[in-house]
């Protein structure tokens, strides 16, 4: 294991150190092109995040506090509506003759049945969001029905309903109602909703009616409700289900799970139902025992933020853009007279010392760009007074052999010689000194190119005078183009080619 690490950490090292050549190779304005590029797509990414975020967390929670308002005021309307069905319920209170035969307590005649079952039909038709009416009577134990299919009231001997539970749930708690979510929803009910009409003197239950309330304050519910994925509930405080826009995820929802939701004090909250993570409105009414629920998967949610995330997306790409675009210009126009003062090196290095650099941008480069300058100048001023030193080193040597050869005293005394050898006819010895005073007179001259003619001249007054002291040991042949002979060569060049021609070819030789 320590060996694959270190292994592994050695590729890694090993990578970075290529890297980091290759980033070394490249020009100076793309290196920084690429740490700006890398600096601001990171910058762009976290701001785009961060607003990503505040974007989700602001359009959430606006959505939920929306949501909450409109939960809370269609509590309001339930509560409303509630109260005209208690007042619709116990309307025949304040019918005398109505409460009169309900209050006997003993067998009803014909006329008294028959009075109530008109009444009954009266208070059925006055309201169109009923589906059925009944009232029962404590004592004698009577029960009559209203309903849409029977065009008769339908009147039957009832058990005793102090034995019913919502006999117990109207007498037992305040307010004298019960709402029961035990309905059929195939008769497009809502609920059923229990009140008890008292005797105003015993303050006990002679009656209740049940009204049996069909789904039109539900519908006019969903029309507020009609975003995807949003699921409405409407429970008893005690747990029972009345009615929810999705049954199969609802109805598996355990009874205490939804009972500690209903009790909860906390309005507006994250809940997990079934695996399932869900942002929980809810309102209560302890006066008319039901609660309002609303359900958004918080999945769901999140995917309707899409919209705000590709907005967000081509904002951040289109920033990056513009970024990307000033920091190419801005990276160009700072290391441009950089590349200018590289080319300018380059052709200083290939030896042109007249090039002069103009760069500016910044104090630096100016630093640079003067500095630069002021050693091409220095340069150029050493060239020129060492070849100038050189120049005059030779002529103080030309000058100082001059000095000590004194030309003219030496050639007086030769043509003095000369003459005398001739008046005493000795031609060889005559032709002698010609021939050595002419290579002196060459020799001596200041000249540092020459015709190939005037030095082939005095090559062969130097090989004339080491053949006579060489005799038959050296021998020599001349032969020169016609064209080369006002060739230019350095003055000498060839002489001193001969005499080491002669030196190492012959070897030494004594004089005879």
């Amino acid at each position: 294991m320590n060996n694959l690490r270190l292994l592994f950490r050695m590729r890694i090292m090993s990578t970075v150190k290529h890297l980091r050549d290759k980033f070394y190779k490249i020009p100076m304005w793309m290196q920084v092109f690429s740490l700006a590029t890398i600096t601001g797509v990171f910058l762009v990414t976290i701001l785009m995040v961060q607003e990503y975020l505040e974007i989700r967390g602001q359009l959430i929670e606006h959505r939920l506090d929306s949501l909450q308002k409109l939960v809370s005021a269609e509590n309001l309307n339930l509560e409303t509506y509630i109260e005209d069905l208690s007042d619709y319920c116990v309307q025949g209170c304040y019918d005398n003759s109505f409460l009169k035969v309900i209050e006997s307590g003993r067998d009803l005649s014909d006329k008294d049945e028959n009075y109530l079952k008109e009444q009954i039909k009266v208070y059925f038709y006055s309201r169109s969001d009923i589906n059925e009416y009944t009232l029962y009577l404590t004592e004698p134990g009577l029960k009559f029905v209203k309903n849409m299919k029977d065009k008769q009231i339908l009147q039957t001997d009832s058990t005793d309903i102090r034995n019913e539970e919502f006999f117990r749930e109207c007498t037992g708690k305040s307010g004298y109602q019960y709402i029961s979510a035990d309905v059929d929803n195939r008769d497009n009910s809502l609920f059923k909703y229990y009140h008890s009409i008292l005797n105003f003197k015993t303050r006990e239950t002679i009656a209740v009616t049940e009204i049996l309330v069909d789904n039109a304050f539900w519908k006019d519910l969903l029309k507020n409700h009609e975003i995807k994925n949003e699921i409405l509930c409407l429970y008893t405080n005690d747990g029972q289900l009345i009615k929810s826009t999705d049954d199969d995820i609802i109805q598996n929802i355990p009874k205490q799970e939804v009972i500690n939701l209903i009790n909860s004090v906390r309005t507006k909250e994250k809940v997990n139902l079934q695996g399932k993570n869900y942002f929980l409105i809810k309102d209560s009414s302890k006066k008319n025992n039901i609660s309002f629920m609303v359900l958004i998967p918080v999945s769901s949610m999140t995917s309707e933020l899409k919209a705000a995330v590709i907005k967000t997306i081509i904002i951040g790409l289109i920033l990056i853009l513009i970024a990307l675009v000033v920091i190419l210009i801005i990276a160009r126009y700072l290391t441009k007279p950089l590349s200018e003062l590289s080319k300018n090196m380059e052709l200083v290095g290939k030896g042109d010392f007249s090039v002069k650099d103009s760069s500016a941008g910044s104090m630096e480069i100016s630093l640079l760009s003067d500095s630069f300058n002021e050693m091409t100048d220095k340069i150029q001023e050493l060239i020129k007074s060492n070849y100038v030193y050189k120049i005059n080193e030779k002529n103080s040597q030309i000058v100082a052999l001059e000095a000590q050869l004194n030309p003219h005293y030496l050639y007086n005394t030769l043509q003095a010689i000369s003459t005398e050898a001739l008046m005493n006819d000795q031609k060889q010895i005559y032709q002698m000194i010609n021939a050595l005073a002419s290579g002196l007179r060459y020799s001596i001259k200041g000249e540092g190119m020459v015709p190939l003619e005037k030095e082939m001249e005095y090559v062969k007054n130097y090989i004339y005078l080491q053949k006579l002291r060489m005799s038959d040991k050296l021998n020599s042949t001349i032969s020169i183009d016609s064209g080369a002979e006002q060739i230019h060569i350095p003055k000498i060049s060839i002489q001193l080619l001969v005499e080491n021609a002669i030196i190492h070819g012959i070897g030494n030789i004594k004089d005879s």
